[in-house]
């Protein structure tokens, strides 16, 4: 018992050792290695090396990186500009720009603090730009920004905040209070007479939002350094020179550096960062343009127009009627009417409008709906109104509003004073065609909130006031509402139903949170129907949004610059279709400029996309990605829609393979009829691609008439044919994950990031029986040889814990090939399968799978399966083959071949029946060196060569050993072998 017990816990620490040594020293070791393999195969061109920072453990890291962005709403935020220069330097860096304008590198250390030090380094290039003093030693305290601001701590932090602290209070030098590294240090340390010696910025704005806009970065970098965001991998760390990209690792955290400047060829940034000389090129970095989402909500230090009222954009609204496929340009007209340089930024958003009609819960076949079919109900921060044509109810007695409605919203309880509800919806009246809007009392139901937060609040909401009413909570089903339009007797009357919910809270927490619905709307007088809507005619309402997305379909050339006083400039506003479907579509321009007396300018950019006659397009491919294994059937397809008015008919979809130029297949499907609005699929004659090359793909269209577009008629992609089955790196669904087989990261890989590990990062459990089985299968119908090869790493309770490799010619029974036992952890090694024998079988077909079992007694690490592989050959390390067809009579274990070897010899042995056969190889002490071979094998004379390296892939020694073969409960024989280095 005692012994048991021992036993039981010196494989508990010795798995704990291993978990502890390979977690935070063979990964750290090997790291640096796997991101030299990624950038390789990428192709990226920058060189990774060790650092301090290399060297600290993870979570230290990490900590470096404390950068938090902001998420501004762009109608909150102040978009803004330098002027544009027609032609920008290929080159720029402010270290050498007739001079250095760039203060020295410094070191955030043990602290989240980045965004600090960013925004501080900003201030401090602005500083001498501003003041044309190259020669300034100017050190500021980036200190006083983590203990007297509001922006952030050491566990991250908002460099805009610290810019809109830096504006508001001002910032002393750092010898007024030096760094430390720790935010709990009292603003009350500083300086006495900080606030005689601080420096203030006269204001700062976006220079970029949710898109990382080049020409903007660009164009402000020239004017001087500009703090920038962005997400930080694990590879970043041991940046050593080059131009970065992302290859490798899992993200870290964001972070806030300083761009000095850029290289066009390069297509990059040039950064300075806060990880002290030591790190990087002496502190800085090249990174590619976008990469790692570099660039986003990029705040800015600029000057204010003290001019006003000097921006006007003509025509203030662009309303296209376009065919589906259509990409056209159209012009806006800036005018400066000021006396001074006008700065401005344009940006382009896609304007949310929800109300549609739809059946979902309709009143009757179908209603308005103020909802998101996506996501079953209304989503956070929503400002929807529809709306009647202009009525003329200036000769009525008694106007009347009457509809049915229903609404399903977030329940008033929890507001404080002034406010009595959260999200919630109204009716709205103006008497002036739309040019103001007041909010209409209902005869029934009563408005059962007063004051609403979602209408009203200034940050929270949509800043409409105090005193806004309206409906909250749910009405519990559809009933009818009444208005009494007496007091609206005008000729230029338009009703809006409205509804407004805040940042949070809606159907994303609780999914009865439906909306808001009208339907039956009526506006009579007595007996006579002035205006009716059923929910079915889109054209008689006008639906209007509030709020910002990006607009894909929309693009502006020209969308950052400078107008000279009294002159002009024309925005170019490009409207792609070719990604969307038939419908409105509600755009928006938002001009910001410097002019801090004015806000932003909006251009409602409305298209109607319509259907054009004939469009017939290939909506969907089924094809392999950018690798596709060899011997490995793949069976292609695509799904044809008819974007059309009119039905289409007897027309062809044609596919096309070719390797390396040269066609290796072609097969051509019939279309009968395709009615309009529906989709048809089609399929190809399976493709087996045999030997590796670079395939191109090709599906085309044929025998259309009268097709509107052309660029949708055909497709074409690119796959690489390779030996490689799955490095694990992307989601290739060929496995069928059971029992704890899983892909992670935890480990690292044999190439890349990922492998494929028995528990998913995990010490395995007992009594697991698990399995990883390549679900595809190979076609072997073609080919005479094979061979599977992987890389595998793993710790196990020997001979007890085991992954097998086995294969199956129907998936249902499966052989044992090749065990997995024991220590073979120290690094990654490569195994050979032969399948030959399985094909001169008569096999045509073969799956395989990693089978891993363990008992009831200790765990460990278990086993690492990377970088998998099929061969059209047969094995060149360990083999195991038939080498003839006949069956032997006798049992059999023949002198190895050479004796004495060096390196490498050859078994060669008999069975006549079948069995699980194992070959163990001992030293003259009886101890096992090397578990040879574990498989069931069927009968017939087999061979196996060993390299002379034990379990853990280390050479042996020179000396005598024995080699013995088992095949349980039939035979056993072991001979005498000598090994001499």
């Amino acid at each position: 018992m005692k012994k048991t017990i021992l036993f039981k816990l010196y494989w508990s620490l010795i798995t704990l050792v291993f978990v502890f040594y390979f977690q935070n020293t063979a990964i750290a070791s090997d790291e640096i290695e796997q991101i030299k393999q990624a950038i390789k195969a990428k192709g990226a061109n920058w060189i990774a090396g060790e650092n301090w920072v290399t060297k600290l453990p993870p979570e230290e890291r990490r900590r470096l990186c404390g950068a938090i962005p902001e998420p501004i709403d762009p109608s909150l935020a102040k978009l803004l500009s330098i002027p544009l220069i027609d032609s920008l330097p290929p080159v720029l860096d402010w270290r050498d720009n007739n001079g250095n304008w760039v203060t020295p590198v410094k070191n955030q250390g043990n602290c989240g603090s980045c965004w600090d030090f960013a925004a501080v380094a900003q201030v401090e290039s602005w500083w001498k730009i501003h003041n044309a003093n190259l020669d300034s030693m100017i050190d500021l305290s980036e200190q006083f920004v983590l203990s007297c601001g509001d922006a952030g701590s050491c566990d991250g932090g908002n460099g805009a905040l610290a810019l809109t602290f830096i504006e508001t209070v001002g910032i002393p030098t750092e010898a007024c209070f030096e760094y430390q590294e720790n935010d709990e240090i009292p603003c009350s340390d500083a300086c006495s007479t900080w606030a005689d010696e601080a420096i203030t910025i006269p204001g700062w704005g976006w220079i970029t939002l949710e898109e990382d806009i080049i020409d903007n970065i660009k164009n402000a970098v020239y004017r001087h350094p500009v703090s920038a965001h962005f997400t930080v991998y694990t590879d970043f760390f041991s940046y050593s020179s080059g131009v970065y990209e992302y290859v490798w690792g899992e993200e870290e955290g964001g972070h806030l550096v300083l761009i000095v400047g850029w290289n066009d060829e390069e297509q990059s940034w040039i950064c300075k960062n806060s990880w002290s000389e030591q790190w990087g090129l002496q502190g800085y970095f090249r990174i590619k343009w976008s990469n790692c989402g570099i660039g986003r909500y990029m705040p800015f230090i600029w000057d204010e127009m003290a001019g006003g009222s000097a921006l006007t954009a003509s025509p203030p609204q662009l309303d296209l009627s376009l065919i589906f496929g259509d990409s056209i340009s159209k012009n806006i007209t800036l005018k400066n009417l000021g006396q001074d340089l006008l700065q401005y930024s344009a940006m382009d958003y896609e304007v949310p409008v929800m109300f549609h009609p739809d059946s979902f819960m309709a009143w009757d076949n179908m209603s308005w709906w103020c909802g998101d079919p996506q996501i079953g109900g209304y989503g956070d921060h929503w400002l929807q109104y529809l709306q009647t044509p202009v009525l003329d109810l200036s000769n009525t007695d008694s106007p009347e509003l009457s509809w049915m409605g229903f609404w399903s919203i977030e329940d008033p309880s929890g507001t404080e004073p002034p406010w009595d509800g959260w999200d919630g919806c109204n009716v709205w009246v103006s008497v002036d065609s739309g040019n103001t809007f007041n909010v209409a009392y209902p005869t029934s139901p009563q408005y059962n909130c007063q004051s609403m937060w979602s209408f009203g609040h200034p940050e929270q909401g949509w800043n409409l006031g105090v005193g806004v009413p309206g409906w909250g909570g749910s009405c519990g089903g559809w009933i009818p509402v009444t208005f009494d339009l007496s007091s609206y007797k005008s000729e230029n009357v338009i009703i809006r139903f409205a509804m407004a919910s805040d940042l949070a809270f809606s159907v994303l927490d609780d999914p009865t949170m439906y909306g808001f619905f009208v339907d039956e709307i009526k506006v009579s007088d007595g007996g006579q129907v002035i205006f009716e809507n059923h929910g079915d005619d889109l054209l008689s309402m006008r639906r209007i949004g509030r709020g910002f997305e990006l607009a894909d379909w929309l693009d502006i050339t020209r969308g950052v610059g400078a107008i000279q006083p009294n002159d002009s400039t024309s925005l170019d506003i490009t409207f792609n279709t070719r990604n969307l479907t038939p419908d409105y579509y509600y755009g928006l321009l938002l001009i910001n400029s410097n002019d801090t007396t004015m806000p932003a300018i909006e251009v409602p950019l409305n298209m109607n996309l319509r259907l054009p006659d004939h469009d017939i397009a290939i909506e969907e491919v089924w094809l392999p990605g950018e690798n596709i294994p060899i011997l490995f059937t793949i069976e292609p397809g695509a799904k044809i829609k008819n974007y059309g008015i009119n039905n289409e008919s007897n027309f062809d979809v044609a596919c096309t393979i070719l390797n390396n130029g040269q066609p290796i297949y072609s097969d051509t499907s019939h279309v009968s009829l395709i009615l309009s609005g529906k989709s048809e699929i089609v399929k190809f004659q399976p493709f087996l691609a045999l030997e590796t090359g670079d395939l191109d793909f090709s599906i085309t269209l044929l025998n259309l008439f009268d097709d509107y577009n052309s660029y949708n008629n055909k497709f074409h992609s690119s796959s690489l044919a390779t030996y490689l089955v799955d490095g694990f790196e992307t989601e290739t669904g060929y496995w069928s994950f059971q029992g704890g087989w899983a892909v992670t990261d935890k480990f690292g890989g044999h190439n890349g990031s990922f492998s494929a590990h028995v528990n998913d990062g995990k010490v395995y459990s007992n009594n697991m029986d698990a399995t990883m089985t390549f679900s595809p299968g190979f076609d072997f119908s073609s080919i005479d040889k094979a061979t599977l090869k992987f890389w595998s790493r793993y710790i196990t309770e020997p001979d007890k814990d085991v992954c097998y490799v086995e294969v199956s010619g129907d998936s249902l029974y499966w052989i044992k090939m090749d065990s997995l036992s024991g220590n073979g952890f120290s690094k990654w090694t490569q195994y050979e399968i032969g399948l030959t024998e399985f094909i001169n079988t008569g096999y045509t077909k073969l799956w395989v799978r990693f089978h891993f079992v363990s008992d009831s007694s200790t765990t460990m690490l278990g086993t690492l399966i990377d970088d998998v592989e099929i061969y059209p050959e047969t094995p060149t390390y360990v083999v195991n083959e038939v080498t003839n067809e006949s069956i032997p009579t006798e049992w059999n274990l023949y002198q190895n071949y050479p004796n004495p070897f060096n390196m490498t010899t050859r078994f060669e042995y008999s069975i006549p029946k079948a069995g699980d056969v194992k070959i163990v190889i001992y030293n003259i002490k009886g101890e096992v060196v090397r578990n040879l071979l574990e498989i069931y094998l069927e009968p017939g004379h087999h061979f196996i060569e060993w390299d002379g390296c034990d379990n853990n892939g280390i050479l042996v020694g020179t000396g005598i050993y024995f080699y013995q073969l088992k095949v349980k409960g039939k035979f056993s024989n072991t001979k005498k072998m000598i090994f001499m280095k």
